[in-house]
């Protein structure tokens, strides 16, 4: 589909990217923790980019988002998709616990004893997850766009923009060299932002 919309979908693998100062802050040796880091970081891109490179010289350009559905039949084919929807399944509560916390602590008071607070929790809980299969649903038709869209909307910022501006508050003095390196960071992430956010908004659920 373009650039834009791929820049988005790598950089959905961002998401992740607040967990590394609470890993960097528990670990037993934090001085091994950079290495160790870019080892990861380096494997992972590496692991990504041979995957897209296969899937791509096997199916070439009837490649669909999900390569799962370019396997065909059989019971190899079955086990495969199977075995990746059990998974999507049990890890579901595991990726849902944090966001579910941090938007209750936001709209709901802490649980007291004796009371039906629970059940308003778990109701709470229930309609949150109804809205995020709804807007699974709604997404369905443009996956592509969807990954690339939410890419451009939390992972560009938490990679380039919050880091930049923690950095400029944090340890940059005004007029140095690393404050403008931070404005710049801001300013790019900003601009990246917006452009990828646009072309999935006019591409979304086109054909390339």
């Amino acid at each position: 589909k373009g650039l834009l919309v791929c820049l988005g979908i790598a950089c959905f693998t961002f998401e992740g990217i607040g967990l590394a100062i609470p890993v960097y802050e528990s670990a037993r040796d934090p001085l091994k923790f950079v290495p160790v880091y870019g080892a990861t970081i380096f494997f992972m891109m590496s692991l990504i980019a041979v995957m897209s490179f296969l899937g791509y010289f096997c199916f070439g350009e009837d490649t669909n988002t999900l390569i799962l559905i370019n396997l065909g039949k059989g019971w190899v084919s079955d086990c495969i998709r199977i075995m990746f929807s059990l998974v999507m399944m049990v890890s579901f509560p595991l990726q849902m616990l944090p966001a579910i916390r941090i938007v209750e602590s936001i709209f709901l008071m802490p649980s007291r004893p004796q009371t039906c607070d629970k059940h308003l929790k778990s109701a709470f809980r229930v309609l949150f997850v109804l809205l995020v299969a709804g807007v699974a649903i709604g997404a369905s038709t443009a996956l592509d766009n969807f990954v690339s869209l939410i890419g451009a909307v939390c992972g560009l910022p938490l990679a380039f923009i919050f880091p930049a501006i923690c950095h400029g508050k944090l340890v940059a003095t005004r007029g140095s060299l690393l404050a403008i390196t931070d404005i710049l960071f801001v300013a790019f992430g900003a601009c990246v932002t917006v452009a990828v956010g646009l072309e999935n908004i006019l591409t979304w659920g086109k054909k390339a």
